[in-house]
């Protein structure tokens, strides 16, 4: 009889062991995926890490291309002349807070160690960063990593492996270099797939520079291909603070690890002053205390404070712990980078999920680039993205049509980013997040319907922009022709047009210009003595033009009077426009049987120097043909009345009177010398052509 078999052997596995064995748990498929999380995972530690001293992110990748056979000669073993595989030296630089040489080896050599572990918002996963990337290159290429780091000073140089079979970390070169500056560089050299991950990871910096507006990024293929993206906002997120469990997001487990680990003595210490639990009011914490006086030590003890904290009435999970993007950078970052002709952002109220706060931010554009975006903690979402809950809410919750948009035609751009605590990631790689998580998807649908009512009332105008538009550009399509069938239809007409016409067209406005003038002519002499004595009486008239081409005197005869106007100082005018009110004579003649007068022998209705297109506004003949712009200065302006007769002769009577009787002879002999004169006057007057 054959002995039994031996029994199977106990082993330990180290974290690191089994990472490195289940590799896909952290992002490492295959070769051209682990190239791109090696990437991501470096990027992002640099960006922690540059917010961490508030300071706009700077960071830097370049990727070169080794051939096995200059691995091999760095390695020192001989080159194989068969093997045709192909690695890529990843170097990462930033300006960050740098580490401390005694720091370096745990940070970057130890799974699971790190300083982010706790309630907070982080963009790390698992907590791994480079340590896998550190991992994949033992798997892929053999060789360690290299980290150069500073904190403002001079920066210290180490080369680092790692035990995996202990999870620890081996320094093989360590030295100090002279040059003081701030930040990291780590340079990895691992396999992969460059032209099958190409795509992916420029969107990943594309992405990245969407959500992180605030930081220059650049990276660089060797020769082949650089991208760079520019920051565009100064305003930082602030840094997101750890915080305690919410009594709803605690259990058993993390109950009793938690009460291990305290250095309080009393319950009523450890849930308000221990810091492990947030969110008790004094209240909750007196009856907790009431009810358990001393901290529990058994398991059934654990279970009753747990079920007791769950069930009690505690305030929602603080949202001010977490560090969103804002929609001021979501709106800088897209505007960007995808170029829309609309966009529209909103923020949801903060909620909470199993105990942990959240805040989605959401935008939607149209125009651009199109496509659904994913951000978890401000770190962009690549994989598996028909399963999120982004994309089923974007799909098949929003009605479209109801804000004017039609994603068929419309280049239409979904954008989500949630921040929480713990983000409620589904499947081994973390890459969406699952439907069933209600609030998550509650909030995710009331951010999108926001931002499509927003665009709704900006597309209605577009649209109706656009059939203005549109109408024009057929009017002025079919313009031509309806010109040329007009043309034929006038072009017989202009030949047999009637020459009558035109002219009567040119002399109406000037019979217009006469029947005003005329008018305003016989409303200035109503008052005017018509007696037969008063033949001949010259009257005082204010009259106002501001024409300079009258060189002549300026004559207007009717059957009942004349008026004439004084000439200009010189026949050739060249000062500016006359604008003051000039006195002319008016001679009243009223008419006999005889037809006798002044005015008898000429045309009842002629005048010079009149233009066609003068015109006059009141009594005191202001003409309008020389424009509008000649007359504003003097709208102003007082017309001086000139004196009638009575008010002259009232002048004349204080001297009349001074000068005695002896002189009233002389004034009779001077005005029947005057009169002798005006009639001479009236006989050796002719109208001008």
């Amino acid at each position: 009889m054959a002995p039994p078999p031996p029994p199977p052997r106990h082993e330990v596995q180290s974290a690191a062991e089994f990472f490195s064995e289940h590799q896909n748990i952290a992002g490492f498929d295959n070769p051209g995926k682990s190239l791109y999380t090696t990437i991501r995972e470096l990027v992002e530690n640099s960006l922690d890490a540059a917010e961490a001293i508030k300071v706009a992110p700077q960071v830097s990748v370049s990727i070169s291309e080794v051939t096995q056979e200059a691995l091999d000669l760095t390695r020192g073993l001989e080159p194989s002349s068969s093997s045709k595989r192909m690695f890529y030296r990843v170097s990462c630089k930033d300006n960050g807070c740098g580490m401390e040489p005694a720091q370096i080896p745990e940070m970057m050599g130890r799974v699971l160690s790190g300083s982010k572990f706790g309630v907070r918002q982080t963009r790390g996963k698992f907590g791994l960063g480079a340590k896998m990337a550190l991992i994949w290159a033992k798997k892929s290429s053999g060789l360690p990593i290299q980290i150069r780091s500073a904190t403002g000073g001079r920066g210290h140089r180490i080369v680092l492996d790692m035990d995996v079979h202990k999870n620890a970390p081996k320094v093989l070169e360590s030295e100090t270099e002279d040059e003081r500056w701030r930040g990291t560089e780590v340079t990895v050299t691992v396999g992969g797939a460059w032209s099958a991950y190409k795509a992916r990871i420029c969107t990943y910096f594309q992405q990245l520079a969407i959500i992180t507006p605030y930081a220059d990024l650049e990276f660089a293929f060797g020769d082949k291909l650089t991208l760079k993206f520019e920051k565009r906002s100064e305003k930082i997120p602030i840094e997101p603070k750890r915080t305690g469990y919410h009594p709803s997001a605690l259990n058993e487990l993390l109950l009793s690890r938690l009460l291990e680990r305290t250095t309080k003595t009393s319950l009523h210490d450890f849930l308000l002053k221990g810091g492990e639990i947030a969110g008790l009011s004094s209240a909750v914490v007196e009856d907790v205390a009431r009810e358990f006086p001393r901290l529990p030590s058994t398991p059934n003890a654990v279970a009753r404070l747990s079920r007791f904290l769950r069930d009690a009435k505690c305030k929602p999970p603080d949202a001010s712990v977490l560090s969103p993007v804002g929609e001021y950078n979501l709106r800088l970052g897209i505007t960007k980078e995808i170029k829309p002709s609309y966009v529209a952002t909103h923020t949801a109220r903060p909620s909470s999920h199993s105990g942990h706060p959240f805040i989605v931010e959401a935008a939607v554009s149209v125009g651009g680039d199109e496509g659904i975006y994913r951000f978890a903690n401000r770190i962009p979402l690549l994989f598996e993205a028909g399963a999120d809950v982004v994309t089923r809410v974007a799909k098949t919750k929003i009605k479209w049509a109801a804000y004017k948009i039609d994603p068929k035609v419309d280049k239409v751009g979904v954008f989500v980013s949630l921040v929480s605590t713990k983000v409620p990631f589904k499947g081994t790689s973390k890459e969406y997040i699952g439907e069933d998580a209600t609030e998550i998807h509650d909030a995710v649908k009331s951010c999108l319907q926001h931002c499509c009512q927003q665009l709704k009332a900006k597309l209605v105008r577009r649209d109706a922009d656009k059939k203005v538009e549109d109408r024009k550009k057929l009017l002025l399509k079919y313009t031509p022709d309806a010109a040329r069938s007009l043309w034929k239809v006038l072009e017989p007409l202009k030949a047999s047009a009637d020459p009558k016409r035109s002219t009567l067209k040119r002399r109406l406005p000037e019979h217009i210009s006469e029947a005003f003038l005329l008018e305003h002519l016989k409303a200035a002499v109503d008052e005017i003595p018509r007696d037969e004595d008063d033949r001949g009486e010259e009257h005082l008239l204010p009259f106002v033009f501001d024409r300079p081409d009258l060189s002549t005197p300026f004559f207007f005869h009717h059957p009942l009077f004349s008026l004439k106007l004084p000439s200009p100082p010189n026949d050739s005018v060249s000062s500016p426009v006359l604008k003051k009110p000039k006195l002319g004579i008016l001679e009243y003649c009223p008419v006999d049987d005889d037809n006798e007068g002044p005015a008898g022998d000429h045309d009842p209705f002629f005048y010079s120097n009149l233009d066609d297109d003068d015109d006059f506004i009141d009594d005191n003949m202001t003409p309008l043909g020389g424009g509008d712009d000649d007359h504003k200065n003097d709208e102003d302006e007082e017309v001086p009345r000139c004196p009638k007769n009575d008010d002259l002769q009232e002048e004349e009577e204080p001297e009349e009177a001074a000068q005695g009787n002896g002189e009233e002879d002389s004034n009779e002999e001077e005005e029947e010398e005057e009169e002798e004169d005006d009639d001479e006057d009236d006989e050796d007057f002719e109208p001008p052509e």
